[in-house]
Order: C-alpha cells, then sequence, then structure tokens
C-alpha cells in the first residue's frame, strides 16, 4: 500500500511538472501548431509520440544500466538536491517570465490559425519524427532530464520498476493533454486561451513547482548529509 501511494504520488509530480514545461514555449509547440495545418487535430497525439519514443528510450536505458549506480544514498541525495535546486529555478524563472510566455504563446497559436496548411505536412511519419527532432535537439530537454527528470527517475527507482513506469506514464500523459490541445486550437482556428488566462496557469504551475522544489531539496539534503 505504501507503494502504491509513493507511485501515485510521483505520477502526479511527474504529470505536474511535464505539463509545466510544456506549458513554455518551445520547439514542440512550434512544430505541433505547424504540423497542425495541414494534418489536422491528430498531429498533437504524432507529434508526442515522437517525443515519447525519444524520452522511452532514455528512461529505459538509464532504468537498465544505471539503475543499480543510482541507488547509494549520497548519489540518491545528490540527485534530489540538485533537482530541487533546479526545480525551484524553474518556478522562479516561470513567474517571473510567464507575461511574455504567455503572449508568445498565444501568439503562436494566432498566428498559426492564420496560416495556410502546407501541403509537406501530409504524412503521419513526418511528424513522428519531427517530434523526436524537436527533443533531442533542443539544448533545455538535456538539460531537464540531467537534473529534474534524474531526479524523479532516481525516486522511482527507489520505489519498483511499476514507479518507473508510473512516471513515464504521467509525464508522456502531460505532453500528450497539452499538445493535443494545441494541434486542436490551430487545426480548428481559433484560441482557447487569453493572454490573461494562460499567464495564470503558468503562476499556478509555477506555485506547485515551488512547493515540489522544496520538498525534493529538503529530502535530497536530508539524504545527502544524514549521518550513517
Amino acid at each position: 500500500m505504501h507503494d502504491l501511494g509513493a507511485t501515485l504520488a510521483l505520477f502526479f509530480q511527474a504529470f505536474v511538472i511535464a505539463l509545466s514545461g510544456a506549458l513554455a514555449p518551445g520547439p514542440l509547440l512550434t512544430v505541433t501548431i505547424s504540423e497542425a495545418l495541414g494534418k489536422g487535430t491528430r498531429a498533437g497525439p504524432l507529434v508526442v509520440i515522437g517525443h515519447g519514443l525519444a524520452e522511452l528510450a532514455l528512461v529505459s536505458a538509464v532504468a537498465a544500466g544505471l539503475g543499480p549506480l543510482l541507488k547509494p544514498p549520497p548519489v540518491v541525495g545528490t540527485i534530489g538536491l540538485v533537482g530541487g535546486i533546479m526545480l525551484l529555478l524553474m518556478a522562479a524563472m516561470m513567474a517571473r517570465g510567464s507575461a511574455q510566455a504567455a503572449r508568445q504563446a498565444v501568439g503562436a497559436l494566432n498566428a498559426g490559425r492564420e496560416g495556410t496548411p502546407s501541403s509537406a505536412s501530409s504524412g503521419s511519419l513526418r511528424c513522428i519524427l519531427l517530434g523526436a527532432a524537436a527533443s533531442l535537439s533542443n539544448p533545455y530537454w538535456a538539460l531537464w532530464w540531467i537534473t529534474i527528470g534524474l531526479a524523479l527517475l532516481t525516486k522511482a527507482l527507489q520505489i519498483s520498476l511499476f514507479a518507473v513506469g508510473a512516471f513515464y506514464i504521467g509525464h508522456i500523459l502531460a505532453d500528450l493533454v497539452w499538445y493535443w490541445g494545441v494541434a486542436f486550437a490551430a487545426a480548428r482556428g481559433f484560441s482557447w486561451l487569453s493572454v490573461k488566462g494562460y499567464r495564470a496557469i503558468l503562476l499556478a504551475c509555477a506555485a506547485v513547482l515551488l512547493g515540489m522544489g522544496i520538498n525534493f531539496g529538503l529530502r535530497g539534503g536530508m539524504t545527502l548529509f544524514s549521518p550513517r
């Protein structure tokens, strides 16, 4: 029962943190809007499939090859502390840049709906490959996985392989929900969020990330510096 509760908590954490990252304008948002003009609403899930396959390969490699190396308390504590600090920085940057990020995201949606469908966006495989390429070529994606992603994955490995699966599903589900909605809005020609509404969501996510960052940092520090 304890493992189930910890796994569900990890699932929720993975979902919220991933959703917060997805809300920030980046390459995946641009690709999703561009492809939705020619492919329609299903461009969202297709782009996320490519994104998810890249992340599945990474999660599988870490879980299979690095799992034993991530279990000693000093390693767990260090990763947790670094991950917590990164979450705090992410929360601060998200709150500080919420107004600009909201304008950029809503502006991208509005620009997308005024665009012309492109014949180059016709293939499903293209959407999947672009989703993977947008992830792998984004320096922020690698930084996220080295710090926050690794902290979550290490936490999952301390619970069970089932928890690793829950972490991955929660992470990808957040991307799927958001980018499917973005593709729907772009394909149907309207934006369902105002700049003010988008900023409110960003600020709410920043507040949640702040709490998680404090929790991760404290737990990591206690594990790292507790006497053995």
